[in-house]
């Protein structure tokens, strides 16, 4: 595997990751009007925090895209907001969701070979979300469902010392993770992209289509992804492949990528420091992940999460 990433191969995987993002945020807005009431506001939560999150993406990015190529991805931004107005219109009125602009098909292009230090300034037409919180706050918990299934999105935020096993939780569009520490967790099958911000001390298990994992230190990740995992202000990040046993059917027929990752903070030539690839003997054995996150086991939280891997600390006990 070759872990150097040069200036334009930046840009290129940014745009490839870019226009993936698009095509799936295109999908969902065409999904709208298949659905009614709580599903169909649900399917519009998801669109807005997907387009946001495109918006913040370009603006993370803007230390290495080009001015013409960040005003290009911001009027495709702009313009998928549009579209989104334009469904939610037909669809009949949802109160909380407002535009005024009538959709433009998006702009296709490719990267400049220019740069540019400018900023990118947020498109004064991306909505804010309204993520759904799946689960907060939390410390000190074996938890093995999601408390509700019948979201499509959301957000698990402030997790210490836990474990969570949500295998049995149905497959959701998109997951975000925020503030865990020393946990293990296994995310149900996400049919789109996984951001995680600030984890530390943590074993995560996850099977996704994009991976963004930002802020993040001495996390440990058993991978199934669709696409290449794209990683940024991490340090003492490990990748191994996920267990077999839990990969989704869905899942299984697609090529697995979860070594081909990409460090947006690291443009030298010798392999990025910030991230390794577990060698076979390094890894925790799948038995004893597997037992770590089933009932099979009668040890303590304590002794389930050291089994996978997981870094504890004297003050992983206290609250968050």
């Amino acid at each position: 595997m070759d872990s150097r990433l040069t200036e334009a191969d930046l840009k290129e995987t940014f745009y490839r990751n870019f226009q993936q993002q698009v095509a799936s945020v295109r999908q969902q807005i065409n999904d709208i009007s298949r659905n009614t009431g709580a599903e169909r506001t649900m399917c519009l939560e998801n669109c807005l925090t997907a387009i946001d999150r495109l918006s913040h993406d370009v603006k993370d990015a803007s230390g290495y895209l080009p001015a013409y190529d960040r005003r290009a991805y911001s009027q495709t931004i702009k313009a998928l907001s549009e579209e989104l107005q334009v469904k939610r219109s037909e669809s009949g009125p949802v109160k909380k969701f407002q535009f005024k602009n009538r959709a433009k098909k998006p702009l296709d292009f490719k990267p400049s070979e220019s740069s540019s230090p400018n900023p990118l300034p947020t498109p004064s037409s991306t909505p804010t979300p309204q993520p759904t919180t799946l689960l907060t706050h939390t410390s000190n918990n074996l938890i093995t469902f999601l408390p509700s299934t019948t979201h499509s999105s959301g957000t698990i935020s402030y997790i210490s010392h836990s474990l969570l096993a949500l295998s049995t939780s149905p497959p959701i569009l998109s997951l975000t993770l925020l503030h865990i520490t020393s946990t293990l967790l296994l995310t149900p099958p996400i049919q789109g992209p996984l951001h995680l911000t600030s984890l530390t001390n943590t074993v995560l298990l996850t099977s996704c289509r994009q991976f963004r994992m930002h802020d993040c230190k001495n996390v440990t990740v058993y991978l199934h992804c669709a696409s290449r995992p794209i990683i940024e202000d991490c340090d003492g990040i490990a990748f191994a492949p996920l267990p077999s046993g839990l990969i989704d059917d869905e899942s299984k027929g697609v090529e697995n990528r979860w070594d081909q990752i990409d460090d947006f903070k690291w443009l030298k030539a010798e392999p990025s420091p910030h991230f390794r690839v577990l060698a076979p003997g390094e890894r925790v054995p799948d038995s004893v992940l597997m037992d770590a996150i089933t009932s099979a086991t009668e040890d303590s939280l304590e002794d389930r999460l050291r089994a996978a891997g997981v870094p504890l600390l004297s003050n992983d006990h206290e609250e968050v």
